[in-house]
């Protein structure tokens, strides 16, 4: 078995990571090519990272979403979630998740989120809503984009001078939709 953790930050910028073996646990990806944690876990995996499929070899637990927690994987080893954020229509609407009633679901999802070593969220508006639920494990992760993918768009002429380059889910609460109607107006 791989050496265990010293302690909860034990990792800065250019410690040995080939010691620690990570159980990743991610959502499957809904449509074609890569998703953010197949591509973060292909970026950890060339910096030395190695990862396990067998909890009792693991060292790390990482959940790639709060739809991945399973309570048994949490508390006798460090564990780190992602927290994408819930969409604020499900407190609205309070839809069933698989059958379970919106408001146990979220109930659940929180208390399981609470008992991780650390959550980490992706930006300021999701800090809010997972402080706003009682979580105080929290840090800071900004996704971001490597702008070195972007490089050859780059060497291009624009055709006009008003563009606009959005990267991101669309999905409604990202405002997208007024972005449109803004360029519009331009």
């Amino acid at each position: 078995m791989a050496a265990p953790l010293q302690e909860r930050d034990a990792l800065a910028k250019g410690d040995d990571v080939s010691r620690i073996k990570v159980l990743w646990l991610s959502p499957k990806v809904l449509f074609r090519g890569k998703g953010i944690m197949e591509a973060w876990g292909d970026e950890m995996a060339l910096q030395g990272w190695s990862f396990t499929d067998d909890y009792n070899d693991a060292d790390l637990v990482f959940f790639g979403s709060d739809s991945q927690l399973k309570a048994e994987y949490i508390g006798e080893k460090p564990s780190l979630m992602f927290f994408w954020g819930w969409n604020p229509r499900r407190f609205v609407l309070r839809p069933e998740v698989d059958g379970e009633p919106w408001g146990d679901f979220a109930t659940r999802q929180v208390n399981l989120m609470g008992r991780c070593t650390g959550v980490l969220v992706p930006g300021p508006v999701t800090l809010d809503q997972a402080m706003m639920m009682g979580l105080n494990n929290l840090r800071l992760c900004l996704p971001g984009v490597d702008a070195r993918t972007l490089e050859p768009a780059m060497k291009y002429e624009p055709y006009s001078k008003n563009q606009v380059l959005y990267v991101g889910r669309l999905a409604d609460h990202k405002g997208v939709h007024m972005l449109i109607q803004a360029m519009s107006m331009l």
